[in-house]
Parts: C-alpha cells; structure tokens; sequence
C-alpha cells in the first residue's frame, strides 16, 4: 500500500527498518515451537501445570523483548546507519515505533498458540482477521497523511490490537497473572541497560549493543529475575 499511495522511496525506507525486525521473530518461534508440544499434552492432563508453562514462557519472552524494543529506540539512528548508510537514516523513525510492534508480536504469539492448544483456534482465527482488516483500514488514512510513519504506527496499533484480544480471552480461559508485577524486575534491569546506552553514544553501535545486553543481564541476575533452574535450562538449551 505503501507503494501504491507514496511511491518507492518511502517504501524503501519502511522495507529497511522491516527487515531489521523480520530477523528477530525466530526468537519467539524457538520459544513457541519448544513449548507449543507440551502445551497440548498439559491441556489434557493438567491445566495447573499448562497455567505455569505459559506464566513462565511469556515471561521470558517479555525479558527478551523489552530490552530489545528500548534498545533499539535508543539506538535506532546509530543502527540504521551502521546497516544501510546515511541513505536510510530517514527509516531509523520507523523503527522505534516499528519495534514495539515486534515486542507485541513475542507475547501474541505465545498466547495465540496457547489458544490454539487448548482448543480455542477459532479465537486466535478471528483476532487475526480482524487485526487485518484494522491494518488495512487504519494504513488508507494513515499513509494518506503520514506515509511509511503512518503504515508503522497502523502496525504497531494492530499488534497491540492483537495481543489485547489474546491476553484478554485467555484470562477468561483461566490463564491470568499480574503482568505489571511480572514486568518488575525486567524493567529495573532495562532501566540500567538504558543508562549504559547513554553514557557510551560515543562508542560504535556494536560496542554500545554488547554493553548494553551485558548490563541488563547482569542486573536481571542480580536482581533473581532468572532463577537458578532457568539458568540451567538456558545452559543445556545453548549446548545443543
């Protein structure tokens, strides 16, 4: 739509943030793709146990994607120009609200795949069509006024469309937790890693991506928001 309604060059500069963020989505598919399995064993012998699986899971799919959508707003320009030049500084826009986006789309995708699971596909089917036609409708008006800008604040309004619907019916399936007690510890760290991006603008953005993953590690771990058996997981998970 992009293309049709503003042309190439600013369907260029929306492509060059979208690839960004395609290479990211493996990250929830891993995750889905380990959990999904057992989810549709657990929904049949033991919905208390299905209940932690998924707890756990969106859980470290919200520690994983919260650094990554503030880091990247943080860094956007820096990023844009070390992978595509000064021609694409322009998309480094559409990348901070971009992200977001792909943050939304790690906790959906769990959860849609929890409906699938537990046998509520035509939920997950529903939401996503009607996430379409939002996205449609909202780019005819948003690409008129604000081009590529327009098409990736549509997106990310879709997303968390989406993922509102999810969480919302899987509460009422039973599978309800605080998240803004869960986020606690995920945002102290993101906080401090936020701090680290500052104070090293100086520094080439590979420097800067390094520092900042190290610190909000290290933070998550000093504040016990990955426990000691998670730590073990990852370990054997990074072994294979």
């Amino acid at each position: 739509m992009i293309s049709i309604m503003r042309g190439a060059a600013e369907t260029g500069l929306y492509n060059a943030s979208y690839r960004l963020l395609d290479a990211l989505y493996f990250i929830p598919a891993a995750v889905i793709g380990a959990v999904f399995p057992a989810m549709s064993r657990l929904h049949i012998s033991s919905k208390t146990v299905l209940q932690g699986l998924y707890k756990k899971a969106f859980y470290y799919l919200l520690v994983l994607a919260l650094p990554m959508a503030i880091g990247a707003t943080l860094v956007a320009e820096r990023l844009m120009h070390f992978m595509y030049g000064s021609d694409f500084l322009g998309a480094s826009i559409a990348l901070k609200i971009l992200i977001w986006a792909e943050a939304a789309i790690f906790l959906s995708s769990l959860t849609g795949h929890l409906m699938n699971a537990t046998n509520r596909q035509l939920v997950f089917t529903f939401t996503t069509a009607a996430a379409a036609v939002l996205n449609i409708l909202l780019n005819l008006y948003m690409i008129k006024v604000w081009g590529f800008l327009g098409a990736a604040i549509s997106t990310l309004i879709t997303e968390f469309f989406v993922l509102a619907v999810l969480i919302y019916f899987a509460r009422k399936s039973g599978f309800s937790f605080n998240v803004l007690r869960m986020a606690l510890r995920p945002v102290l760290a993101a906080i401090t890693m936020a701090l680290v991006i500052f104070a090293l603008l100086q520094f080439h953005v590979l420097i800067i991506v390094i520092a900042a993953i190290v610190s909000y590690f290290v933070v998550l771990l000093a504040v016990k928001g990955i426990a000691k058996e998670e730590l073990s997981l990852a370990k054997s998970f990074l072994k294979r």
